[in-house]
């Protein structure tokens, strides 16, 4: 299957077999733009107003980026190029040169350039990884989070660099330029939110890494698969990631998940003390009951030791007046003798 960015970007045809790319958009490579592929004429005229407010876009955000940084980092690269004579790492060093020159077209064909040459997995991840930055500069979103998915492939597990690429490549899959992007067999509910709390465990302090885990717990921005599946605690945690990521404490999201989370925490304590009365009526029913129970018990006890005593009462007078009778029918016999 052909890479993203080759295909055709009106009508997402790949290249036919035995060649490699369409026609690039001549423009994009005034602009040291990526390339941009059209198959036909009929689709790069259909395009075009999309695609001349993306050069316009893209002259403006590259003349806003302050690249001080990546100039930097590229000269350390280009400096253990030279003291190590490595071909690759002089390549990755060219590509990064490009980059932080501003050269988006010049990094992206030397990032692929670098993908075909090595295929070591050491080199491929950050190849992948640098090709997706030069696509998001370029707004290429789709494209740079099929290369971010790639390089979280190839990074050993639960790395930096693997939830890096993992932190980055879910917070562009949830754009809606990212619709039709193949999702990975772990997009879906349980397995992003168990993803998220890996990412965080390896980059607790990464903003990208905070997003997600906080757009997982609260199952927003296409990171929700049912409603009613998260728990007032889950949003607590979503609204406090989602302002330490965004940097704001009047934050809509966060002040939504916080509302939502108090109103479940209020309906769970009504529901609570709903069950508690419940259970204390229920309680105090059973020890009535019982106590009704014991006090009938009680009283038959009473009655039935009331019926023995007056039952051995009688008994006792009967035996009495039993003796007086036998004794007076004995007298009467000595007499007449």
């Amino acid at each position: 299957m052909a890479e993203p960015s080759l295909l055709c970007v009106n009508c997402f045809k790949p290249p036919p077999e035995g060649r490699s790319k369409w026609q690039s958009c001549v423009r994009c490579a005034k602009l040291k733009l990526p390339a941009t592929y059209y198959c036909s004429e009929e689709c790069q005229t259909a395009h075009w107003p999309k695609h001349k407010q993306y050069h316009k876009e893209q002259r403006a955000l590259i003349a806003s980026v302050d690249m001080v940084e990546e100039r930097s980092t590229a000269n350390e690269v280009a400096q253990i190029a030279e003291a190590k004579g490595d071909e690759c790492v002089k390549s990755v060093a060219q590509a990064n040169t490009l980059m932080a020159e501003g050269n988006l077209h010049g990094a992206a064909k030397a990032w692929r350039k670098i993908i075909e040459t090595w295929p070591e997995d050491a080199v491929q991840s950050v190849a992948y990884d640098y090709l997706a930055a030069t696509l998001h500069r370029s707004c290429r979103f789709a494209e740079a989070a099929e290369c971010k998915l790639k390089a979280m492939e190839l990074y050993e597990e639960d790395t930096k660099d693997w939830a890096k690429s993992a932190a980055f490549a879910c917070k562009m899959l949830v754009l809606n330029e990212c619709h039709d992007v193949r999702k990975p067999e772990w997009w879906n509910e349980e397995a992003i939110k168990t993803l998220s709390a890996r990412i965080m465990a390896a980059i607790p302090d990464n903003d990208d890494a905070q997003l997600v885990r906080a757009l997982a717990l609260s199952g927003s921005a296409g990171l929700s698969w049912g409603p009613g599946t998260r728990t007032a605690v889950e949003l607590k945690e979503a609204a406090t990631l989602f302002r330490r990521a965004c940097v704001g404490a009047d934050n809509p999201f966060a002040n939504e998940w916080d509302e939502a989370a108090d109103q479940m925490l209020a309906e769970e304590e009504v529901k609570a003390a709903a069950t508690r009365a419940a259970a204390e009526t229920e309680a105090a029913a059973t020890r009535k009951a019982a106590e009704d129970k014991a006090a009938a018990a009680a009283e038959e006890l009473l009655a039935e030791e009331e019926k023995e005593k007056q039952q051995t009462g009688a008994g006792a007078k009967a035996g009495k007046k039993k003796q007086v009778h036998g004794k007076g029918k004995k007298g009467q016999g000595q007499g007449k003798r």
